[in-house]
């Protein structure tokens, strides 16, 4: 319904404009993203966070179950609870586009870090349910935060290019997570959660350097 009610006039191509050749195209966005400290640090974001993300939304189903006591319909409020955090921190955000910011994104995940760590010494399931929905909270403002800051850091021309990288760096360690955690949720039990946690944050900490060295780096290049 929203597609359907968005009104636009397309531009008219022009018949002597010219296309950049796939491979030319990408390699020139992945330069492009590398030569952008900002749009660099948010690809190393991207990949951290979604690592993190999926280790969570994959562990949740088991853990609920065997080591908090919970039910499918445990399951099912958890992550619709996860859900409405999630429309209301885009509300907010909305609302409030200075918190859309990279240093507001690691404040978040070392709380969000923090809060894996302490939860895993407490041992009910009403403290897993309030994680679920921290990781809901985090996860929706991460991806508004995100795509702002490559928004005002990407050129026009660049931008689509810059997305479609961001996608790929996206999912570019799922497939590594699904397969370790899916077999060590089991082993681990309720100290996933202090696995998870710890990578977290010091994935954040490692991030931080990174991008500083690669900051002064692009600067001594100038």
């Amino acid at each position: 319904m929203f597609n359907l009610a968005i009104k636009y006039q397309p531009a008219p191509r022009k018949e002597t404009q010219i296309i950049e050749p796939f491979l030319q195209s990408l390699t020139a966005g992945f330069k492009y993203v590398q030569q952008s400290p900002r749009l660099f640090e948010s690809m190393l974001l991207t990949i951290w966070t979604n690592f993190f993300f999926e280790g969570f939304i994959l562990a949740m189903p088991y853990l609920i179950q065997h080591n908090y006591h919970g039910t499918a319909t445990s399951y099912s409020t958890a992550l619709t609870l996860a859900a409405i955090a999630g429309i209301f921190v885009s509300l907010l955000l909305g609302k409030l586009p200075q918190y859309n910011t990279m240093n507001s994104m690691y404040r978040d995940f070392y709380l969000l870090g923090g809060a894996f760590l302490l939860a895993t010494f407490f041992k009910y399931l009403w403290v897993f349910i309030v994680l679920v929905i921290l990781y809901g909270f985090a996860r929706s403002a991460f991806v508004i935060k995100i795509n702002t800051v490559r928004q005002e850091a990407s050129a026009p021309e660049y931008l689509g290019r810059v997305f479609g990288i961001s996608f790929f760096a996206t999912d570019l360690f799922s497939p590594i997570i699904t397969i370790s955690l899916g077999y060590g949720v089991a082993i681990l039990g309720e100290w996933t959660l202090f696995l998870l946690g710890t990578l977290l944050i010091m994935g954040m900490l490692v991030i931080k350097v990174i991008s500083k060295q690669h900051k002064q780096k692009s600067l001594l290049n100038e």
